[in-house]
């Protein structure tokens, strides 16, 4: 019998101001300014070994029209270590809050992409699918909204979810 190589997916991880797995404080979030959610637990499976990458759904929602093309861009801080505010790049704390001087902290960190925001959307929420590559088994994403707007404080619109895909041998 010959063996295949895929991926399977794990338990997703998900990032909400409340009612998710961690919390991330992204309602309101002006322009120019970012958040950082809870560092997650360990994405090491059974075997102790890390996602071979991780799928992250981002959904935002603006208080108002944005311009075309600016962005809400997601950022992951990995880290090594199980405490918050452990071995964290860019001083990170590993809990949920608003970081200050974001852009001089972003550099230190993996930036895995932008939601590019449309103006025809409006204020309805749009949504991005984006593939990190984990290189630590603890995730701190953050979230710089660059969209010339406010977040909108509607609950439970503003959304992050990782879910980890492991690499897998089976016999086919």
């Amino acid at each position: 019998m010959a063996k295949g190589i895929g991926y399977r997916p794990g338990t997703a991880v998900t990032w909400l101001a409340s009612g998710g797995n961690k919390t991330i404080l992204l309602d309101g979030l002006t322009s120019g300014a970012a958040g950082q959610g809870e560092k997650s637990d360990s994405f090491l499976n059974i075997a102790g070994l890390l996602p071979a990458f991780i799928r992250w759904r981002f959904d935002a929602a603006v208080s108002a029209a944005a311009n075309n093309g600016r962005e809400i861009s997601l950022h992951i801080g990995q880290s090594d270590h199980v405490s918050p505010g452990t071995n964290n790049p860019g001083n990170l704390s590993g809990v949920a809050s608003n970081l200050f001087s974001a852009i001089e902290v972003l550099g230190q960190l993996d930036r895995i992409g932008p939601l590019i925001l449309a103006n025809t959307r409006g204020t309805n929420v749009q949504r991005v699918w984006l593939t990190s590559y984990p290189r630590s088994p603890y995730q701190i994403p953050v979230i710089y909204n660059d969209s010339g707007q406010v977040l909108t404080s509607s609950a439970g619109v503003n959304f992050l979810q990782a879910i980890p895909y492991y690499q897998s041998v089976e016999t086919i």
